[in-house]
């Protein structure tokens, strides 16, 4: 095999590691999410996930303004947080039919984050990182109106699916296009996105 199909192989299984853990910390979180054992799955969850994504924030500190970006990211973030806050407890209309068209959404992103483990496109890996900052930010804006309104009442629940809309709208927010190596991109968490396709 040609040394670019074993390196993208390579990230496959990578990433496949990293979604089992995902989707298996996740899963035991809602089975516990009326106990106590829920908060402790849910801190370790965080922490795994704190783990990948320190991953990333190391790729983007090698850059010269490294930094910068990472911060930029972090306020960037943060008013996005604050912002759909803010229109959850405006909004009087009940947003949680979004969710349909948002999975389909998190779902396209997820096929092309797999491409581009094999194409290796600047251009659509910013589109990608477009698009999951625009989705995560509307699951954000739903997750927390129902909240509000009182639609999820477990704050275990409630906990896990905002955490993960501020995670991927973070971690996408920091994404940087013009990754020079295939090794570079081992690193790159590129399909977190998917850790949202579970319903929370």
């Amino acid at each position: 095999s040609t040394p670019l199909y074993s390196s993208a192989a390579s990230d496959v299984y990578k990433r496949q590691v990293f979604l089992v853990g995902a989707f298996g910390l996740m899963f035991a979180i809602e089975k516990n999410k009326n106990n106590s054992m829920g908060v402790v799955l849910l801190l370790a969850f965080t922490f795994f996930m704190g783990v990948m994504l320190s991953r990333l924030l190391g790729f983007v500190m090698g850059f010269s303004n490294g930094s910068q970006l990472v911060m930029t990211a972090f306020g960037g973030t943060a008013i996005v947080f604050g912002t759909m806050a803010t229109l959850a407890t405006t909004i009087k209309r009940d947003l949680s039919g979004m969710q349909k068209f948002l999975f389909i959404g998190a779902v396209v992103i997820l096929i092309a984050a797999l491409a581009n483990i094999f194409l290796q496109l600047p251009a659509l890996m910013l589109t990608i990182s477009v698009m999951a900052i625009l989705v995560f930010s509307a699951f954000m804006l739903v997750d927390l109106q129902r909240v509000v309104n009182g639609g999820e009442t477990n704050y275990v629940s409630a906990t896990l699916a905002i955490y993960l809309d501020v995670y991927n709208v973070f971690s996408m927010a920091n994404i940087r296009p013009n990754a020079p190596t295939r090794k570079t991109m081992a690193d790159r968490p590129g399909l977190a996105p998917m850790t949202r396709l579970m319903p929370v």
